[in-house]
């Protein structure tokens, strides 16, 4: 008989968490579950421990290795492997409460989604699931797809994937391709979730990566604006993934990053692109050396600015 739920793990020189992460995971109040770990590829020992956890609990745990491809590579493969009536991701780095498996189980009836929120229990269907992509879905939890059970069904039938040539915000463009095929989400208030905040983690992304990623979200949200006959503002969006910009490039010649600006937003002039605080160069070296002194304990602005062009 086939499990619930496949939980799908992977994992990529996570040897630092990923014990705590899959002995959460096999600690659960809910049994009804099989767990699948996909190793990308590591090259720090996770192997060892993986493999570890698979021989311990050969009943309930799937270990798969494969060359490193990235999350979105392993999620995939994961995906294909999945025997579960429902799916669910967790990094390799984040640990479950007990309760999370059940408590979302506990949720499950015909709906293609159930997903964790910090607001209230509600059922969202047909053209109320503009609403919930203009709102919760735009959260930190709404985006990310742990916190989640996906229909498998919904997700195979539609030939979903993760895009393997994204590198950042792969979830949120996951979860706009599955959005804009579902027919119920059910949101409901669960806080077993424990998200890890690396804080060593710095994306930066070439001008190219970020034109086309905001390109590619601005068709996402496109095709279930029009739907649902609903106008979303993804203003944020474009600035999250403009901040993305590597700051040393702008320090040394902003030409190509005031260019990327004035592509996304061509009514900016030279004095708006300074003052604007959406994106402006000087609000993101303010904000980046704020972020460094905290951190690192830097006291002078030449210290600072080291660590920036760096």
């Amino acid at each position: 008989m086939n499990p619930k739920v496949s939980v799908i793990v992977p994992v990529y020189n996570k040897a630092f968490r990923v014990a705590e992460c899959l002995q959460s995971i096999l600690s659960q109040d809910c049994q009804d579950y099989e767990l699948l770990i996909i190793d990308d590829g590591s090259t720090d020992g996770s192997d060892t421990i993986c493999r570890r956890f698979a021989k311990k609990y050969p009943d309930k745990t799937h270990y798969f290795r494969k060359n490193n491809g990235g999350v979105s590579s392993a999620r995939n493969f994961g995906i294909g492997y999945a025997a579960g009536e429902y799916i669910c991701f967790i990094d390799a780095d984040d640990t479950v409460k007990p309760d999370y498996i059940s408590t979302l189980v506990n949720a499950t009836g015909d709906y293609d989604i159930v997903t964790s929120s910090n607001g209230s229990n509600k059922i969202w269907k047909d053209t109320d699931i503009a609403a919930y992509v203009d709102t919760e879905g735009r959260s930190m939890i709404g985006t990310a797809v742990w916190g989640k059970l996906y229909k498998k069904r919904t997700i195979t039938d539609n030939n979903i994937k993760f895009n393997e040539d994204v590198h950042f915000g792969e979830d949120t463009l996951f979860n706009l391709l599955i959005w804009s095929k579902v027919c119920s989400i059910k949101s409901i208030i669960c806080r077993s979730y424990i998200y890890f905040c690396d804080n060593r983690r710095r994306y930066q992304l070439s001008k190219d990566e970020i034109k086309r990623q905001i390109d590619m979200l601005m068709d996402g949200y496109k095709v279930i604006g029009m739907k649902y006959n609903y106008d979303f503002s993804i203003e944020r969006d474009i600035n999250i993934t403009l901040s993305l910009f590597p700051l040393s490039h702008i320090i040394i010649d902003d030409t190509e990053y005031k260019n990327l600006y004035k592509y996304f937003y061509p009514e900016s002039t030279e004095l708006t692109f300074l003052n604007d605080p959406r994106c402006s160069p000087i609000f993101r070296v303010i904000g980046e050396a704020s972020t460094i002194y905290q951190e690192d304990g830097l006291y002078g602005l030449y210290e600072v600015y080291k660590k920036i062009a760096t």
